[in-house]
């Protein structure tokens, strides 16, 4: 009889031996296991084996030895992104080719994306212009967010973050962190605080009664709220809770 696996188990790794010829392992034996909602870091030099013990995580290589199991009964869907930074500028690509990429572990080899995914892509750029022109106004705002998760909305709306409720997320602020920000906030002119909808807002509350910031509510993703079902709400949502500040 198969044991149930514990809740939320996406991999586990037991005794699994990695590298690219068999005799030649580029580390010890690895025994962990990765559930829904872990953060794993891999820490070491060049060399150490990280990408290796990575691309062996994919399935892009074939452990030496030892076992890979995989609790659902299938591999979990796993992102990777590489570690270089700079475009090849011999090979470019266009935005909607960047966008299609990302289908093709959905449909498989050889099949394109579906024509809804091409739909969905039509209606983006229709939608584009007036997101633009709503985006406008906001330009140069100072803001503070509750930690650094809002770079990408703050570089499109050309926001400027200047500071963080949590400088560490999930490490409550120190009175004296609280203090400094709130002096830089009233010499700056920042005028909105930018919270996702989840967290604990009374900290934010209180640096917003003692600055004159606006306190938003910021939708996270998508059914953060009960109207926000799909990207393009979400989006929409975000714009329409900026638009508040002026």
């Amino acid at each position: 009889m198969t044991a149930t696996p514990p809740p939320g188990e996406l991999l586990q790794l037991r005794h699994v031996v990695v590298g690219y010829r068999k005799g030649s392992p580029l580390l010890p034996p690895i025994t962990f296991t990765v559930r829904s909602g872990d953060l794993v870091g891999i820490l070491g030099p060049n060399g150490a084996g990280k990408s290796t013990r990575l691309k062996t995580l994919l399935g892009l290589l074939v452990p030496l030895g030892g076992e890979l199991g995989y609790p659902l009964g299938r591999p979990p869907r796993i992102g990777y992104v590489p570690q270089g930074a700079r475009p090849d500028f011999a090979y470019p690509l266009s935005a909607f080719e960047v966008a299609l990429m990302g289908r093709y572990g959905q449909v498989g080899l050889g099949r394109r994306p579906k024509r809804r995914f091409a739909q969905f892509l039509a209606d983006l750029k229709a939608r584009a212009p007036a997101w633009e022109a709503a985006a406008k106004p906001l330009a140069g705002m100072k803001v503070v967010t509750y930690h650094k998760s809002w770079s990408y909305v703050s570089k499109w709306l050309k926001l400027d973050e200047s500071g963080y409720i949590e400088n560490k997320p999930g490490i409550p602020p120190s009175p004296d962190h609280l203090a400094q920000l709130i002096v830089s906030m009233r010499a700056q002119g920042t005028k909105a605080i930018l919270v996702e909808s989840f967290y604990n807002k009374a900290i934010a509350e209180e640096v917003a009664d003692k600055t004159g910031a606006m306190l938003l509510n910021m939708p996270s993703d998508v059914g953060a709220t009960k109207d926000i079902k799909s990207y393009f709400d979400l989006v929409d949502g975000v714009l329409h809770e900026m638009a508040r500040v002026h």
